[in-house]
């Protein structure tokens, strides 16, 4: 399973440090449920002029690279 919320560029920009916190809370109520599940991050970008500045400044991140 993926995580990815919604990235839209100066309308709702998740912070790195909320999303991977809200991300740790996840995988740990799944292993607490004995869930067999894996769960990766990511993004859904929606497309912005600034994204390869926003990736270089490590405000975006692609599925899996976050960690």
């Amino acid at each position: 399973m993926c995580s990815t919320p919604h990235f839209i560029t100066e309308e709702f920009e998740i912070a790195r440090d909320e999303y991977i916190n809200k991300l740790d809370k996840l995988v740990i109520a799944s292993r607490e449920e004995s869930f067999n599940i894996k769960i990766l991050s990511g993004l859904e970008i929606y497309m912005h002029p600034n994204l390869p500045k926003l990736y270089k400044e490590k405000k975006i991140w692609a599925i899996s690279h976050l960690y």
